[in-house]
């Protein structure tokens, strides 16, 4: 049979085809309509306004209300007032029964210092000086200026206040003041155990710490 050629086909437009998708072959071109352009785009509107329906719009857009928050900050704030309010509540009689408890102890530290007179005169009287001190219950060390007079350890902030802080009453003392310099690490270091635990102290120089072991023991022989 005599070969014959086969006629020669038109092509269509580069602008009629669109490469990718839908095919066989991920290079196979399919012819692009005004038709199949007007579908894709009401079909997009038509599912783009079922997921507006069925989502709700807060996630998507931010609801103002009178001053000017969104709803969402404000549930936020208000669940967050609620839990602060709830914990203030439960812990407002805690908090009362320790400053009773604040207030008790200054008024038992001015009324024992108008007492003995340490207000007066008997603050020079005493021996006194400069300590870091150590409570059982605080692992904190405390920058204090002390003076012995009558039997107790009076603490104040610095030299200059004229009123004390607290009170160490040396009376109390269950066993005489210990070495604590391997304990402690540092030097002119003591215990002492006020009936309340060890407390702690080192000092500034090696004679005021035996000064103020001497005072100790010299109240503990009497006793």
């Amino acid at each position: 049979m005599p070969f014959s050629a086969l006629p020669p086909t038109r092509s269509p437009p580069a602008a009629a085809y669109s490469t990718g998708g839908g095919g066989n072959s991920p290079h196979e071109s399919r012819p692009v309509t005004s038709g199949s352009v007007a579908s894709y785009i009401s079909a997009t509107a038509v599912a783009a306004a079922a997921v507006d329906q069925s989502t709700p719009s807060f996630r998507y857009s931010s609801i103002r209300s009178r001053d000017g928050k969104s709803a969402a900050s404000s549930v936020r704030s208000k669940s967050r007032g609620s839990v602060v309010s709830a914990s203030l509540s439960s812990s407002q009689p805690e908090v009362a029964a320790m400053l009773e408890q604040v207030n008790q102890h200054r008024q038992d530290v001015a009324a024992l210092a108008e007492s003995t007179g340490i207000l007066g005169d008997k603050y020079f009287e005493g021996l006194r000086g400069y300590t870091s001190i150590q409570e059982p219950t605080n692992a904190f060390w405390k920058r204090r200026y002390f003076v012995i007079a009558d039997k107790t350890v009076f603490m104040y902030i610095n030299e200059c206040s004229r009123t004390p802080s607290d009170f160490l009453h040396i009376e109390s003392v269950v066993s005489p003041p210990r070495d604590a310099g391997d304990e402690v690490l540092m030097p002119h270091s003591i215990a002492v155990d006020f009936g309340t635990g060890e407390y702690y102290m080192y000092f500034d120089s090696a004679s005021m710490r035996e000064a103020f072991e001497s005072e100790v023991r010299k109240v503990i022989s009497a006793a």
